[in-house]
């Protein structure tokens, strides 16, 4: 785990020559010279430790889900589906996840699936489902902060539901608690400046 996590300043820890240069490379150079540029000190950017995939089945699956609503997560029927019908992962490698927000990759306001799956695709990998639910089993653990509003995206293959459209996992709270659901991921859906999106950081 990241040290700056007990004092929830993770949102702002940026670790790695790779990540922070292609962070850097979107900053203007005033912003640079300063030495506290908006990237960095004003955007959620925070990298985390998660365990590494074991390339769970859809039963163990069902275990790991198990456990994560003993510890208050709800998931919603639309996440299993997305979960049972996903890739079983095959990268065991322990990367840290990254949160990045539009503005962070220098996308539009409200950019397209399109544009969200290719931008962040500078800045790390695409992450499983298994280790999603890891990711949301850590927030409902209370060791990553998920603000009302504000919800996390795990940038994955996007994966059909019953309608054909295409959906991926979203982590976020409302009134009612931390939910683990699904959004659709249509190749021109937009998506506005209130989502962070998760991706498997590159060392």
């Amino acid at each position: 785990m990241v040290q700056a996590l007990e004092n929830l300043s993770i949102h702002y820890r940026i670790k790695g020559d790779a990540t922070r240069a292609a962070l850097y490379s979107k900053l203007t150079a005033e912003e640079q010279a300063r030495g506290t540029p908006r990237i960095l000190s004003e955007v959620p950017v925070f990298l985390l430790g998660i365990p590494a995939d074991e390339g769970l089945t859809n039963k163990e699956m069902e275990a790991l889900l198990d456990s994560a609503r003993e510890k208050g997560l709800k998931v919603s029927d639309w996440a299993r589906r997305i979960i049972g019908r996903a890739d079983v992962s095959k990268d065991p490698q322990a990367s840290e996840l990254m949160a990045l927000d539009n503005l962070t990759m220098g996308l539009p306001e409200y950019p397209t699936t399109t544009q969200v799956w290719e931008k962040s695709a500078e800045f790390g990998n695409k992450i499983s489902a298994e280790r999603f639910v890891r990711f949301a089993i850590e927030a409902a653990e209370g060791k990553i902060p998920v603000e009302i509003g504000k919800p996390f995206v795990a940038i994955m293959e996007p994966v059909a539901g019953t309608s054909g459209g295409p959906g991926v996992l979203c982590l976020g709270r409302s009134g009612g608690g931390l939910w683990l659901d699904g959004r659709y991921a249509d190749s021109d859906d937009q998506w506005g400046p209130v989502f962070r999106f998760v991706v498997s950081s590159r060392k």
